[in-house]
């Protein structure tokens, strides 16, 4: 008995065709004429999402699926919109996601009106050359709690104006109401009150903080709310070695407060310190044997220190 394609039932197909990059998709469009109108899709959205490919290359249709990546998209017209509409109805249809970086209240504002209801995205809001203004920034998360839509992964700016101010309560509110899936990037440039309330985030299971000198005991302590989170980074480390003593003081001091009063008492499967095995200084590394004391292992990997639970 011969088969082919053909011969499989749609039900089938449809979690092969989960499973295929751009490429892929293409030829078994081309193969099975029920997904014909996927590679024409594909074919109609490349020149708006990859304005500068020179065809419709293999390298391009793995650019625009199964993840395609949405940035500016001021001025486009209806004759633009449409074919990306098209292509995000299919992705959300075979559950894949879509990446959004977001500069500026009116990209939000544009990708909400573009982006089907409930879609999954990754949002990316630490783009561009100006500050985010936090209240602003609350304004632009909002759009994306009102759509509906799950955030596999959040990354807030670098750069915020007015973060001591009053907004920034109100820009966790609205992170607290997000819908996540997976993970958060935050920074601690956004001041304390970032991180403190992430314990209302739903489905938080991966947090990366910059700066571990300048968290607070409050900061660290917040992380036992987070009763989802499996996973913590903390990047940057290597400025207890660059900035001055009583910084590094301080670094040594969160680490040890970190394994004592947080990790003891945490659901944390995973503790990563990047570029942590490149410092050096008396007292430094002192904080191993914390670790170790509330039933921790190390596990050196090339850019990082990475902590278990025994």
């Amino acid at each position: 008995m011969n088969y082919s394609l053909m011969t499989f039932p749609r039900e089938i197909l449809d979690k092969i065709l989960e499973l295929l990059d751009g490429k892929s998709i293409v030829k078994l469009a081309h193969a099975v004429p029920a997904y014909k109108s996927i590679s024409q899709v594909l074919f109609e959205a490349f020149p708006v999402l990859v304005p500068d490919a020179k065809g419709f290359t293999t390298e391009v249709q793995d650019k625009i699926w199964p993840v395609p990546c949405i940035s500016r998209i001021y001025g486009w017209t209806v004759a633009q919109t449409l074919p990306v509409q098209a292509l995000l109805r299919e992705c959300q249809r075979y559950r894949h996601l879509v990446q959004l970086r977001v500069e500026s209240l009116d990209a939000a504002m544009s990708m909400v009106q573009l982006i089907p209801r409930g879609m999954q995205i990754d949002l990316d809001c630490d783009i561009g050359e100006g500050d985010w203004d936090l209240g602003v920034l609350s304004c632009a998360i909002k759009l994306f709690v009102d759509g509906e839509y799950r955030v596999r992964k959040l990354r807030l700016p670098t750069r915020l104006v007015n973060y001591m101010c009053e907004p920034d309560a109100c820009l966790m509110k609205q992170i607290g109401r997000l819908r996540v899936v997976k993970e958060v990037h935050a920074r601690l440039e956004l001041g304390e009150m970032t991180v403190l309330g992430l314990g209302a985030t739903r489905g938080l299971g991966h947090l990366t903080l910059d700066g571990l000198s300048y968290a607070s005991e409050a900061m660290l302590e917040s992380l036992l709310e987070c009763t989802a989170l499996m996973r913590v980074v903390f990047g940057a480390v290597r400025c207890l070695v660059e900035h001055s003593e009583h910084e590094r003081a301080g670094g040594v001091h969160n680490m040890k407060y970190l394994a004592e009063n947080v990790l003891a008492r945490s659901r944390l499967q995973c503790v990563v310190f990047e570029c942590l095995h490149a410092l050096d200084g008396p007292g430094v590394m002192d904080y191993t044997k914390e670790l170790k004391a509330v039933g921790w292992k190390q596990i050196l990997t090339k850019d990082s220190l990475l902590w278990k639970p025994i």
